[in-house]
């Protein structure tokens, strides 16, 4: 028994051993006919940020006032329940348009504005279709 566990770890290793040999001295190159490959396209190196001299203080940009950023928050928040509004408009999910057009009512100049900004700017039929029933939806 001992022998025969003796053999397994010799046998197990050197079978991987020459299955690895054996897989490297089989791989192919390119054939004769086959077009030689492009080397991967480089990509463009990032530019780069300017560094200050070590010891010399860099000047950090002002921060923006408290109003311009309550009024980004607002616009982002704004605009992504417009679009899940106008999702839901499109798929004729009802339960959630209802459910988000009191939020957008409150605000519904804006709401109405960001409507309107994607009807200018819908490419294709269907985008000015949703766009339309959107717009209308907001008006009701």
């Amino acid at each position: 028994m001992m022998v025969k566990r003796g053999v397994l770890y010799a046998i197990v290793p050197l079978a991987g051993v020459i299955l690895l040999v054996g897989s490297f001295l089989t791989r192919r190159g390119p054939a004769a006919g086959d077009p030689p490959r492009k080397a991967a396209a480089a990509k463009p190196a990032a530019p780069r940020a300017v560094q200050a001299p070590v010891g010399v203080p860099v000047a950090l940009p002002k921060p923006a006032s408290p109003e311009a950023v309550s009024r980004a928050v607002d616009e982002g928040r704004l605009r992504s329940t417009y679009q899940n509004y106008r999702s839901a408009v499109a798929t004729g999910n009802e339960v959630l348009a209802k459910a988000l057009q009191p939020v957008l009512l409150r605000e519904r100049e804006a709401a109405l504005r960001l409507a309107e900004e994607e009807m200018s700017r819908a490419g294709t039929p269907l985008d000015r279709d949703i766009a339309q029933k959107t717009l209308e939806a907001l008006r009701r």
